[in-house]
């Protein structure tokens, strides 16, 4: 019994990994499933076994991430926002959910490129959101009314540099938490929340 649910696992990873090796050089539209057996090496009836579509491969993988990502965002640790001496506890905090996102680096940079999947755009942008608003809620932040402009551009510029760190591929776990940590408290957007004090 485990050693077919292992055999079923190592076999959808197979077709997982050629989908986003073929997603990275073409469009969505141009993939077929006949494409992805041929470089997964399997038979095209396995991959139905598994698939009614390559719709179903592409959600299956997209909501896998984002539950896990969102097992990180309830793992955040609550941060008073007006105080700023806790940039290492927060970055610190960070360091696992980057190092997922490093772990599976080529699917985030496929999916979350300008011909990645708009679907996961929207929901990546929402995970980034709820975490944020919910650290500012849990850290006792009330940015009344601008609340939602606030978060929105904090959202873009996040999403920005997890793309961007991503894609080239240059820097450390911990120092992209650090940016990401820096980019949030020391961001002016917060200025609006401390100003209503």
């Amino acid at each position: 019994m485990g050693y077919n649910l292992e055999k079923q696992k190592r076999t959808k990873k197979r077709m997982e990994d050629a989908f986003i090796q073929l997603y990275k050089d073409n469009n969505y539209e141009k993939i077929t499933v006949q494409q992805i057996c041929r470089k997964a090496g399997i038979h095209r009836s396995t991959f139905y076994l598994y698939y009614g579509n390559m719709e179903m491969l592409l959600r299956e993988l997209e909501d896998r991430l984002l539950e896990k990502l969102q097992e990180y965002n309830h793992a955040l640790h609550p941060f008073d926002f007006r105080k700023t001496n806790h940039h290492g506890e927060a970055t610190a905090s960070l360091v696992p959910m980057v190092r997922f996102f490093l772990e599976h680096r080529l699917t985030f940079v496929v999916l979350m490129s300008p011909h990645g999947d708009p679907y996961f755009h929207r929901k990546l942008q929402r995970w980034i959101w709820d975490g944020l608003v919910w650290s500012l809620h849990r850290g006792n932040f009330n940015m009344g009314p601008y609340q939602h402009y606030v978060v929105e551009g904090l959202v873009s510029a996040v999403f920005t540099l997890l793309e961007q760190s991503l894609e080239k591929n240059e820097l450390e776990p911990k120092e992209i938490a650090w940016m990401i940590t820096k980019m949030i408290f020391g961001s002016p957007f917060l200025e609006v929340g401390k100003r209503r004090d």
